[in-house]
């Protein structure tokens, strides 16, 4: 029960192994392997060359609007933390003003 030593699937007798002949002769099927081939090389192609436009139009919008965006975003941002501190200023003076404080005991 020991095991082979090679690679999986190897010939143990170490000679050479005629593979099996997926295609048949004819013109026919020789002509379709090769319309097939070709296929899948031009989706192969065509696949890289819509993610090279796709990477391109990225770097183009980065390039006309990205300056901007980034602006656009920050302000956003500072807009909504200026929003945030006012609501908060607004509840403690509600707050100061229903508990009192600053109240002038002697008007």
């Amino acid at each position: 029960m020991g095991r082979r030593r090679g690679a999986k699937g190897a010939n143990p007798g170490g000679k050479a192994k005629d593979l099996p002949d997926y295609y048949a002769k004819s013109d026919s099927d020789v002509a379709y392997a090769r319309k097939a081939h070709e296929r899948a090389k031009h989706q192969g192609l065509r696949q890289w060359l819509t993610r090279l436009v796709v990477v391109l139009a990225l770097v183009a919008a980065w390039h006309f609007w990205g300056p901007t965006a980034v602006r656009m975003i920050r302000g956003e941002g500072r807009q909504t933390v200026d929003e945030i501190r006012g609501v908060g200023r607004n509840l403690q003076e509600g707050r100061d003003r229903r508990s009192g404080v600053g109240l002038d005991e002697n008007p």
